[in-house]
């Protein structure tokens, strides 16, 4: 018998199943990569776009009532749907808990209906799957997924009417309404990923072969001896047919065991597990974290922007003048000027800027060290 057919029949199903276990896992990545971007993003513009009565303080600012709102419903949708991806069911799957439901259904029908073969009433069924699905561990930690999503759907409403936009997605706020869909599309592809698994006839089909083969294969791994009996040796000194068979198993169970152990990537009990990114790693990304921040040294970034010369000076700050800030025209939204076709320019231009005609006299501009520096040499 040539072993070609039998490595085929017991190695190909296995390693077909790890490619796609890993496919999955890798796919984890990239999901968990682009939600953590997008909510990021997301909160970068509740921060930054709010032109109220903080503006221009507001930029960079993450002490604003309104960033620390955003934030701590996107931390409660990270950690809700952490939890979630990490629930472990008792079903291997979804479509297990919906079978089981269909043949639980399927029993109490014939008591019912006293075998008859009339149709199944779909209401009924319904709910039996919905009562099924209730019974998910994480089920209720879905929930707060969605409903943390539905805060974020009217946190971007109510940023419409701070960023001074009064029509539906103009300017930049359809941005947000797409990066809310690119979180959601990822929670879904990520359940998914946690809902069903590689296709189970292949994995079932795998076990069995490598138990039966390794009972089969016996008279094949004592045929390696025929050479070693050829030579005048004796039967129970050959060592050929057991390296193979030994060789042979250790093989195709450490591939059986690399495939159940990358086949569910959200159980965080192995080395090849992807973890879902905590609390501190979102606000890294956020610029929060006491090491970015500036929270541990004398000065605090986060407060930079309305602070004054004097309590900058108080605070330990860098010994440089600060120059006050530019007067220059605010462009005040009239009724008029949001029902005209007119482009919405509330950013200083480079005159406005650079002119000093404009300047009032009673705020004339200081010079900064560098520049005193500069005019004594």
């Amino acid at each position: 018998m040539d072993f070609t057919l039998v490595a085929t029949g017991t190695t190909f199903p296995l390693v077909f199943t790890i490619q796609q276990a890993f496919a999955r896992r890798e796919r984890a990545t990239v999901l968990l990569a682009n939600m953590k971007a997008s909510i990021i993003a997301l909160y970068y513009m509740h921060r930054d776009w709010d032109q109220s009565e903080n503006f221009p303080s507001s930029l960079g600012n993450n002490n604003l009532a309104w960033a620390k709102k955003v934030k701590a419903v996107l931390q409660e949708f990270c950690n809700s749907c952490g939890r979630y991806l990490t629930t472990q069911d008792v079903y291997e799957s979804l479509a297990e808990r919906r079978l089981v439901a269909k043949k639980n259904d399927e029993l109490l029908e014939l008591f019912v209906h006293h075998l008859e073969v009339d149709e199944r009433n779909a209401p009924h069924f319904r709910r039996r799957i919905h009562r099924a699905e209730l019974r998910d561990p994480g089920h209720v930690h879905l929930s707060e997924c969605y409903r943390a999503l539905s805060l974020v759907s009217v946190l971007n409403e109510q940023l419409t009417l701070k960023a001074g936009y009064t029509r539906g997605g103009e300017g930049g706020m359809s941005r947000t309404n797409q990066y809310f869909r690119y979180i959601l599309s990822n929670l879904e592809e990520l359940r998914m990923i946690r809902d069903y698994r590689t296709p189970y006839m292949m994995r079932t089909a795998c076990g069995l072969l490598l138990h039966i083969f390794a009972i089969i294969l016996a008279p094949y791994f004592a045929h390696f001896c025929d050479s070693w009996l050829s030579l005048g040796n004796r039967e129970k000194t050959c060592p050929a047919g057991y390296a193979a068979a030994i060789c042979y198993v250790l093989i195709v169970m450490l591939l059986w065991h690399v495939q159940v152990d990358i086949e569910q990537p959200f159980t965080e009990t192995g080395l090849d597990d992807v973890f879902f990114f905590t609390t501190a790693e979102l606000e890294e990304g956020m610029a929060m974290h006491p090491v970015l921040s500036g929270r541990n040294s004398s000065c605090d970034l986060d407060s930079l922007a309305g602070s004054s010369p004097r309590n900058l000076s108080r605070s330990g700050g860098p010994d440089v003048t600060m120059q006050p800030p530019l007067s220059y025209r605010h462009h005040g939204l009239s009724a008029k000027d949001l029902q005209s076709n007119k482009p919405l320019r509330t950013i200083p231009s480079d005159h406005e800027l650079n002119g000093n005609d404009d300047m009032p006299p009673s705020q004339p501009l200081r010079p900064t060290r560098r520049s005193s520096m500069d005019l004594d040499g």
